[in-house]
């Protein structure tokens, strides 16, 4: 799966490609086409757009672009394999821009594919339900990568950075609730977003979290309790802070490893900086 989705990356952007130039003229014996344009797969390459004559000095011939993981393509004479030399390519940010959204959701399956734990990677509905919402959690949340797309969605940042006070086994990051969500089991709407600082003055995403109100708010009963991705949520937990229900949480590590477990509360991977704690 990894390779599918590499080698549609390189036919969207030429980035896995390795491409080779070499020089020609009189080393070669073998002038350049004459009226040849920008450097294409497998043509030379001339100073000017036709200008009808070669370039002084040098010119260079795209080889054939090697995709990894993938025997045969850009083979020689042109074809959506082969990539540019190195001297004419230039991306705009219009490119990238249009591009990102395709990157995102290949960058997605392959994240879902390689994070599946081996209790998932079983045969029957539910383990393939649970990896299909687990890619689709990361399709959706992938924008908030960006921290201002998640503000501008309705996630509010908490200023304080959320740590394990009583058994140190890590810390959450900085909460980020959006209370439209509250009660939510869809894998695209996550009640709450997680970042810890990037260490460049910035907000880096690491983790989501479900939230869902207890029936009868009695932390002694748990009849109600919803599970996703094939785990059971949390709880019944009494509020974190005033005016919270009694809830069950369910967190979901996807864009930062947690070494004690995909849904464990804290990850000891995540730390939160002197001073970023509530006092």
């Amino acid at each position: 799966m990894a390779v599918a989705v590499a080698t549609a990356v390189c036919g969207l952007t030429g980035s896995p490609c390795r491409c080779t130039a070499k020089r020609t003229g009189s080393r070669s014996g073998e002038p350049p086409a004459p009226g040849a344009g920008p450097s294409s797969c497998g043509r030379p390459a001339t100073g000017r757009r036709g200008d009808g004559g070669p370039a002084v000095g040098r010119s260079a011939v795209a080889r054939p672009c090697r995709v990894r993981g993938e025997r045969g393509a850009g083979a020689r004479g042109g074809g959506k394999g082969c990539c540019a030399t190195s001297q004419s390519v230039t991306r705009s940010p219009r490119m990238v821009r249009r591009l990102a959204p395709a990157l995102t959701a290949a960058a997605s399956l392959v994240l879902a594919a390689l994070a599946a734990p081996p209790a998932a990677a079983g045969h029957g509905p539910d383990a393939g339900r649970a990896l299909a919402d687990r890619a689709a959690a990361y399709s959706a949340t992938a924008r908030y990568q960006v921290h201002a797309n998640a503000v501008a969605a309705g996630y509010v940042p908490d200023k304080y950075c959320v740590f394990d006070r009583t058994g140190r086994t890590g810390a959450l990051g900085y909460p980020h609730f959006n209370h439209a969500y509250d009660n939510s089991v869809d894998p695209t709407k996550p009640a709450a977003l997680y970042y810890e600082d990037d260490g460049r003055g910035g907000k880096r995403l690491v983790g989501v979290q479900w939230l869902v109100y207890d029936r009868d708010q009695k932390l002694t009963t748990d009849d109600d309790r919803p599970t996703m991705f094939g785990t059971a949520f949390k709880g019944p937990k009494p509020g974190n802070f005033p005016g919270q229900p009694v809830h069950y949480a369910l967190h979901l590590w996807l864009w930062k490893k947690n070494p004690r477990g995909l849904h464990e509360t804290f990850n000891p991977a995540v730390t939160c900086l002197p001073g970023t704690t509530r006092p």
